[in-house]
């Protein structure tokens, strides 16, 4: 290599080195700010969210999912949210305070628009007290959010994305039957009400299945069914449980939390659902694809 060329060579490979070290800084770690509070996954009981007109209710359901409500001058709505939700439970452990302002002085209340408090965070713990925090207007050059931290008395600044996701919680619901997928699975129990002889327990140890203690293949024909019901699409809710249905399959599993589904049939509009016990609302299916499956377990092809 001619000898003019090496300052161009070292430079280059200056830039590449400092261009890998800045890809393995952890994203916390280039982030400047500070860590406000700690509210971990297993300490939340709900979290809520209220702003003129609205108010909505998000309880946890292990990380990947949870019931959330909100309820407007159309009344309540009630979903499940699916795996964005996990960046919610991030941005709470820890509460990431991406500027602090400290204590807010009566005549800055307003330029952070905190004067009316007509947004308002809270997180309610399963112990200990709940926390408020006053959502006020963005930055100023700052797409973050200012927030009074009613327990501290302080301010600081709060990014942008949690808050949008608490003011537009439609972003965050579940778009297929995700919690399904036997990946995320402990252990599973298919029953069917009218035959108990049909019934297939399923334990996962050590990421391997099995059943009746006998391995199961990661392609056996039971856990590749679930693995294309976990893939359905949510076409929409039924407010509550329907009475006059016909009960095809209970489904127990567990995962961080345990879950108890029916898979039920309504012959007034020939529409498989999905229910949720009491005071939840049942999942609509695609009938054409869910009665493929249906057929499936049925005709003994799952064995």
């Amino acid at each position: 290599m001619e000898r003019k060329l090496w300052p161009s060579a070292l430079l280059a490979l200056f830039c590449l080195i400092a261009a890998l070290a800045v890809a393995l800084i952890n994203p916390k770690d280039k982030r400047p700010g500070q860590a406000w509070a700690e509210f971990p996954l297993a300490s939340l009981k709900t979290l809520e969210f209220q702003s003129p007109g609205r108010q909505v209710t998000i309880e946890p359901l292990g990380a990947n999912a949870a019931w959330i409500t909100q309820s407007d001058d159309k009344g309540p709505q009630i979903f499940l949210g699916g795996e964005r939700v996990r960046d919610l439970w991030f941005s709470l452990s820890p509460l990431w305070a991406t500027k602090s302002l400290g204590k807010v002085r009566e005549n800055k209340a307003g330029e952070y628009g905190l004067t009316e408090a007509n947004r308002v965070f809270r997180i309610v713990r399963s112990e200990g007290p709940t926390r408020e925090f006053v959502i006020g207007s963005r930055g100023f050059q700052s797409s973050d959010y200012f927030v009074l931290d009613k327990a501290q008395d302080k301010v600081f600044l709060w990014n942008r994305g949690t808050i949008d996701s608490l003011n537009d919680p439609a972003r965050l619901a579940l778009k297929t039957l995700s919690f399904l997928n036997p990946e995320g699975l402990n252990a599973i129990v298919l029953s069917q009400p009218e035959d108990a002889s049909r019934t297939r327990t399923l334990v996962k140890n050590s990421k391997l299945w099995s059943e009746a203690e006998k391995p199961l293949l990661s392609d056996a024909p039971l856990l590749n069914w679930l693995l294309r019901f976990s893939k359905l699409t949510i076409k929409g809710y039924h407010a509550s449980s329907s009475k006059t249905v016909q009960p095809l399959l209970r489904v127990t599993f567990e995962t961080e939390t345990r879950w108890n589904l029916a898979l039920v049939y309504s012959a007034d509009d020939r529409s498989y659902r999905l229910q949720f016990g009491p005071g939840k609302p049942e999942i609509l299916l695609d009938s054409t694809e869910v009665s493929l499956l249906w057929e499936e377990w049925t005709t003994g092809k799952l064995k």
